[in-house]
């Protein structure tokens, strides 16, 4: 049977499935009052916000270029991917998981998959699609509080700040790879560079 017969099946279902999870999607007006319900800070929710800008922003831009990207997913999963930092911050749990537990309870699987590995990605298939969990994971790493910023930057900055031993500078430096990777898959298909992500943020800014 002609290649082309699965590639079109594989689009057609995978739509499907978007439209049947974008049923337990919030949108953005309910992303805020999640927010307000959960008392998120207001210097974080700045900083999702930049992170959603930036992952929209890729996304479409991915799209463009052949992937099948959930715009929305991506929407709800960047606005909320660190819902539970403060809290997390006092109790030194892993705000990812608890982020991820919480929107599971209410019924946002989709969306608690993505921010579960907003932190730390699943194992990355380069021959594969660009997969939300990915597009929210580099976003996040291309913001430092509210600005946009290199890999190199904002790892740097997360060395100086969590980096206080060998075993959590280790973890910060395989982090780092990961995300390499994840920026090298994402741009080889865009045929960019990753400086060019103020051009995108611009051509996507509303």
């Amino acid at each position: 049977m002609p290649r082309c017969f699965y590639s079109s099946g594989a689009f057609i279902l995978k739509r499907a499935y978007y439209i049947f999870m974008n049923t337990t999607i919030p949108d953005k007006a309910g992303c805020c009052e999640l927010m307000e319900r959960y008392h998120m800070p207001q210097h974080i929710r700045e900083h999702c916000t930049v992170v959603c800008q930036v992952a929209l922003a890729l996304a479409k831009e991915l799209n463009a270029s052949g992937e099948i990207l959930n715009l929305d997913a991506i929407e709800a999963a960047a606005l909320l991917h660190d819902i539970t930092k403060s809290n997390s911050i006092h109790t030194r749990e892993n705000h990812a998981e608890t982020a991820a537990r919480l929107l599971h309870s209410l019924g946002y699987e989709r969306i608690a998959a993505i921010v579960n590995a907003h932190v730390s990605a699943p194992a990355i298939d380069n021959s594969g699609s660009v997969t939300e969990e990915e597009v929210v994971n580099y976003a996040d790493k291309r913001v430092q509080h509210t600005a946009v910023v290199s890999l190199d930057q904002r790892f740097a900055d997360l060395m100086s700040r969590y980096g206080r031993d060998e075993k959590s500078r280790n973890h910060i430096s395989q982090l780092k790879a990961q995300t390499r990777a994840i920026e090298e898959k994402m741009f080889s298909r865009l045929h960019l560079s990753p400086v060019d992500l103020s051009m995108l943020l611009e051509k996507y800014s509303c």
